[in-house]
């Protein structure tokens, strides 16, 4: 009785040692404009995952968290899949239809999801993944972006 309870102990000890490969990774992200992200493991399996993009005259800050699994049977290999929200600021630049001179500007918030596969090399701190991000914007409209895939490198802090 004890043999088999203290294999499966040393078995899930190992698998859940695996799950967390760093504590934090800070780099960049391509998804047609380039942004910051950063990634903070929280818990076994789950990671709370920050991206800063500017676009055309705004900026915008996504908050995600994200379920970790394996794959590939790899330590190395992990896909992911979460929920999330951003809030973000833009400027139109001038529009004559308001008045000369006239910008519009404006906050944009919305829900964010995410799913993807990250690979973290043991050899170098190096953290890459892609990822696809679809979102539905809420405020000012609602408005769903369904095409927008990145690839991120960060820096792995163990």
């Amino acid at each position: 009785m004890k043999k088999p309870l203290i294999t499966i102990v040393l078995l899930l000890s190992i698998s859940l040692a695996g799950t967390a490969q760093y504590q934090s990774a800070f780099g960049l992200r391509y998804n047609g404009g380039l942004g910051l992200t950063g990634k903070f493991n929280v818990k076994n399996n789950n990671a709370l995952e920050a991206i800063l993009t500017g676009y055309g005259n705004g900026v915008n800050l996504t908050m995600l968290w994200e379920k970790h699994m394996s794959a590939f049977s790899s330590s190395k290999w992990r896909w992911y899949v979460g929920p999330g929200g951003h809030m973000g600021y833009w400027t139109s630049g001038y529009n004559k239809k308001w008045r000369p001179y006239a910008y519009e500007s404006g906050i944009n918030v919305g829900l964010d999801g995410i799913v993807g596969l990250e690979h973290t090399f043991s050899e170098i701190p190096l953290n890459i993944s892609i990822d696809w991000k679809p979102s539905l914007n809420l405020i000012p409209s609602p408005n769903l972006g369904i095409n927008n895939i990145g690839v991120s490198g960060r820096f792995v802090i163990r």
